[in-house]
């Protein structure tokens, strides 16, 4: 892969999920904040989140662990993709 490939598909990808964060964000009831957006990403909350929608909501629970899957891919998709471009260097 060339590095212009790679900016293209970031490209891409950024503006798919820029899209999901809009629609999600949006539908965000009104007031202040529960979770602080730095917090969300802490897995000692994540487990406690995840245990407690085990409990009141499995569909939430299975929802996060699969969001946490796709976000640990992500990176090694991106990992992949730069040894690739180190390799063209070479």
């Amino acid at each position: 892969m060339k590095i212009h490939d790679f900016q293209e598909m970031l490209a891409r990808d950024l503006a798919l999920e820029r899209e999901g964060l809009e629609a999600v964000v949006d539908a965000r009831p009104e007031g202040p904040a529960i979770v602080g957006k730095h917090q969300a990403r802490n897995y000692t909350h994540l487990k406690a989140v995840i245990a407690e929608a085990d409990e009141a909501c499995p569909r939430a629970a299975e929802t996060i662990r699969w969001l946490i899957w796709h976000s640990v891919l992500d990176l090694v998709r991106m990992k992949q993709i730069a040894d690739d471009l180190e390799e063209d260097k070479s």
